[in-house]
């Protein structure tokens, strides 16, 4: 309707609808429209309904059907060719590609007053006819004379009855310059041309924003008359600054983007010397520059306080989002062009509610203005550039179609909105704290704490997150921290899943890290303003050990007095705090060498039960589990709480003025690891000190993601994980640090003056076993962890499961197996089933953004990806080429390039031994 009425109103001035289905869901939104009812629509064809229609003599007319639209000019150029004849249009369409109202005309005596191409049977008539005034009359007789034979057919027969009767009858081929709308997506396709052409087409239209005046050319006609070109645009803007942009058919289109791949002219001043040259920089890259291609010129908006691109859908998977990539300040290329140095992005969840929680006033009218925009191009994936002046009024410069990686469904759409449904309520739910769990508010994160996000991802597979949760995250982490004297608040979980995607219950995490002998006032005090600060500091979010709440006492500890900011009270007790976690910290302290110790056991645990007989693959997978949770992730959560200790009292120290932050640097990378023992191992091995199986048999339980069975463990893929590191080995360059006496006098002084209880020896010795115990202990821990994943997959085969099979089935479903609840006839397709079951839930969860942080309700719908912090291990500098290590099986070369991976793991340290320049990783230090 609102195409037909723009098409159409300029050369009509009464418009009736002749209508039947569902009329009345229309006439309220279109008043100035004359409604007819058709009662017999369902019986009738378009010729009854056009014989409803009130005619009069006096007047000529355009009759059209009322789904199809058409532009202005054609309407317009009929009118003026028609020359006392009816006109009827017609088009080229395949004969499969056919309506059954769209039908074939016989046209070899028949004149199309556009085209001298010969007309044959391949035309069809598209459903736009005019009548001039003076063959109103018989036209009106012809079809009351031949009523009753007429009015179930369409018009198609109405305009061959008047060609076999000798009508004065013309054809105007509209071939490209009309739209079927009963077809999905065709309407987009027919308006969205280049971008100058898009638009025109829209800028009459929309009325929730506006788009500025265009003086639209074709390089042809510039380089054909520059002056009379440059002069239209000044006579149309002669005082304004000009934007000057190409609009190329090659720019854009639904099957391929070229987003930037043009050049713009931005400030352009309105003289001929100025428009000269920024036209010549504009036409001179384009791949028709003497030819089809155009270029148009608009005024720049004026007080621009916003700018940016909207997405309509998500790129990568077409899930139901609005996302807005934007920069505060005038430059309304900034984003577009990359130079944007603080750009910002927010995500909205594609429904009206979504739009009530946005703050900022101009995101809520850009929302709405871009679904108008969907509306009117019947098309919900638009990549949209826009610009907000200060009255938060919006400037469309650009809409064109998204090019999707995966085509959008209204199913899956509707399925998201229901777990994100689901997903509030739980929230909400959880609002309720367990027994034991102090705090007035609640809130999850990816980050802080034992950090899923980087152990098992944001999209983890259910067995890779059900094992997560099995290990440590229901009952081990809670274990830990009250052995170490904090707080035991089981049974609280630290763990939740919210559409599948795993979140730190950050309230649980909050309490876990209050020393168990705090008063509980001062417990809730100190939790609810830790809270507090993290939710006035996102980017703390994976730093809350550092900077959010005290988890031991250092050597700069009465910086945590400023928590009180973030609330009204002035009750937070240093005293008692300092005292709590001075006496926590000499406890941690004192225990670094059993918890060390522990480790080979663990390890000779593994080579003592990995050898045992059990009665299946499954049993013996049960069993590694078992013992993994009940010795290797308790150890491993001991030695990461010392190593998170050693960290910050290093840290502290520097703060505090101790010792300089490069010597503390120097000290770090003085302590062996995982990693420089492997670097040394393979060295060994290059120069024939031990053999290649003594280094597989020590590191092939290795796999990037431990707890992702689809990757691959390094004995797996011997050629890949051990030969380069084998073939690029080199001397391992160890750094002979060691303390100055003058260094080690301000350490026992400052030791003693803050009632530390172990002299500078044993402090020096608890850092490297702390730091260098925490890899280890992980090391040996994911030994039981890989060797049951394996178990997992030799089982799998035994059913005939993939390895894609059996990360979708979580562990519960095995340990019921295991324990005899379930055991069904057919186990393998009950696996498989399960397996299908899962693996739909996690293709939904692929579909769904959630934030790094969840405070309130409405985060599940709209937030902003924030800015992080980065956490950088090295003062060095570097420049270098970047690689982007999304899947390890694609094995791009890594020689002296900056590689980028998900997370710090030790099952990358393969990367060690491809001489690489530098390493950055999305999660994790």
């Amino acid at each position: 309707m609102d195409w037909q009425l723009d098409a159409l109103s300029p050369a009509c001035d009464d418009i009736q609808f002749v209508a039947g289905y569902d009329v009345h869901s229309i006439t309220e939104q279109y008043p100035n429209v004359s409604y007819i009812l058709n009662d017999d629509w369902q019986v009738t064809k378009s010729i009854g309904s056009l014989l409803k229609a009130r005619m009069s003599r006096s007047s000529s007319y355009i009759i059209s059907y009322g789904d199809i639209v058409f532009f202005e000019q054609d309407v317009s150029d009929i009118r003026k060719n028609a020359q006392n004849c009816i006109v009827f249009s017609i088009a080229k369409i395949p004969k499969e590609g056919a309506r059954s109202d769209l039908e074939a005309i016989t046209l070899s005596d028949v004149k199309c007053i556009n085209s001298n191409e010969k007309l044959n049977d391949t035309f069809y008539f598209v459903g736009l006819v005019y009548v001039p005034q003076a063959l109103h009359g018989v036209f009106t007789s012809f079809m009351q004379d031949n009523k009753e034979a007429l009015k179930k057919h369409h018009l198609g027969t109405l305009i061959n009855e008047l060609i076999k009767h000798d009508f004065t009858v013309k054809a105007y081929d509209i071939s490209g310059r009309w739209c079927d709308l009963n077809k999905p997506g065709q309407l987009a396709k027919f308006l969205m041309g280049s971008k100058a052409e898009t638009l025109a087409r829209i800028q009459k239209v929309v009325k929730l924003s506006k788009i500025p005046k265009q003086v639209s050319f074709s390089c042809r006609d510039y380089n054909a008359d520059q002056q009379t070109v440059i002069s239209k645009i000044l006579s149309e803007f002669p005082s304004e600054l000009l934007a000057v942009r190409s609009s190329s058919q090659a720019e854009d289109s639904f099957e391929q983007a070229n987003a930037g791949a043009f050049h713009s002219e931005l400030n352009v001043k309105p003289d001929k010397k100025s428009l000269h040259v920024a036209i010549e920089k504009v036409v001179k890259p384009m791949p028709c520059p003497e030819g089809s291609d155009h270029v148009f010129v608009q005024p720049m908006v004026k007080d621009v306080i916003a700018s940016g691109v909207i997405f309509t859908r998500l790129l990568h998977n077409g899930a139901p989002y609005y996302r807005v990539n934007y920069d505060i300040g005038s430059d309304t290329a900034s984003v577009t062009s990359g130079a944007a140095e603080d750009l910002r992005c927010a995500l909205i969840l594609k429904n009206k509610n979504s739009f009530e929680s946005e703050k900022a006033p101009w995101i809520k009218k850009l929302l709405v203005a871009a679904e108008e925009l969907e509306d009117l191009l019947d098309i919900d994936y638009l990549d949209i550039e826009f610009a907000i002046d200060k009255n938060h009024d919006v400037f469309i410069l650009q809409s064109r179609p998204l090019v999707l990686q995966e085509q959008p469904s209204s199913q899956i759409d509707v399925e998201v909105f229901e777990r994100i449904s689901q997903a509030k309520k739980r929230f909400k739910e959880l609002g309720t704290a367990l027994p034991g769990v102090l705090g007035k508010h609640h809130g999850f994160g990816v980050m802080p704490d034992w950090n899923p996000a980087e152990i098992i991802g944001t999209y983890p597979s259910a067995l890779a997150s059900s094992l997560y949760a099995y290990l440590i995250m229901d009952n081990v982490w809670a274990k830990q921290r009250a052995e170490f004297g904090y707080r035991d608040i089981r049974p609280a979980p630290l763990l939740r899943l919210f559409c599948g995607q795993p979140y730190v219950d950050i309230r649980a995490s909050l309490n876990s890290f209050v020393p168990k002998d705090i008063s509980q006032k001062m417990a809730e005090e100190i939790i609810d303003l830790s809270m507090a600060c993290l939710r006035d500091n996102p980017h703390f979010h994976d730093k809350i050990e550092f900077q959010v709440i005290p988890t031991c006492y250092d050597f700069n500890f009465s910086r945590w007095k400023g928590l009180q900011k973030y609330g009204t009270s002035t009750n937070l007790d240093m005293q008692e705090l300092k005292s709590s976690y001075l006496s926590l910290t000499n406890r941690a302290l004192s225990r670094i060498d059993k918890d060390f110790s522990e480790i080979e056991n663990i390890n000779n645990d593994f080579q003592k039960n990995s050898q045992k007989p059990f009665g299946s693959g499954l049993d013996k997978a049960m069993a590694l589990l078992e013992i993994c949770k009940n010795t290797g992730t308790i150890n491993f959560s001991h030695m990461a709480r010392h190593g998170f200790i050693a960290v910050i009292l290093l840290k502290s120290a520097a703060e505090a003025g101790v010792i300089s932050p490069s010597r503390i640097e120097e000290f770090l990378l003085s302590i062996k690891t995982v990693s420089t023992e492997y670097q040394e191992d393979s060295y060994s091995v290059a120069n024939g000190e031990i053999s290649r199986d003594e280094l597989i048999a020590k590191y092939g339980h290795l796999r990037p993601g431990s707890y992702d069975l689809l990757s691959k463990r390094y004995d797996e893929d011997i050629e890949f994980y051990f030969n380069a590191t084998i073939d690029n080995a080199k001397p391992y360059k160890h750094n002979d640090f060691k303390w100055s006496d003058d260094e080690e006098r301000s350490w026992n002084k400052v030791l003693k003056e803050h009632g530390f209880e172990i002299t500078f020896e044993e402090f020096d010795l608890y850092c490297r076993l702390a730091i260098s115990g925490r890899e280890k202990s992980k090391f040996v821990f994911t030994k039981f962890l890989s060797a049951a994943l394996q178990e997992f997959v030799k089982f799998g085969d035994e059913m005939s499961l993939t390895r894609e099979e059996l990360c979708f089935i979580p562990y519960s479903e095995w340990k019921n197996l295991a324990n005899g609840i379930i055991y069904p006839n057919d186990l393998s397709s009950y696996l498989k089933k399960c397996s299908e079951r899962y693996q739909k839930e996690f293709y939904l969860t692929q579909k769904i953004e959630l934030p790094p942080l969840i405070f309130k309700v409405s985060d599940f719908s709209s937030f902003e990806i924030g800015v992080e912090q980065a956490n950088f291990v090295t003062s060095l500098q570097l420049k270098a080429e970047i690689v982007c290590l999304d899947d390890v099986d694609n094995r791009p070369d890594l020689e002296g390039k900056i590689v980028c991976i998900h997370a710090a793991d030790p099952g990358y340290d393969w990367l060690f031994g491809h001489d690489i320049a530098g390493l950055i990783t999305k999660f994790g230090g």
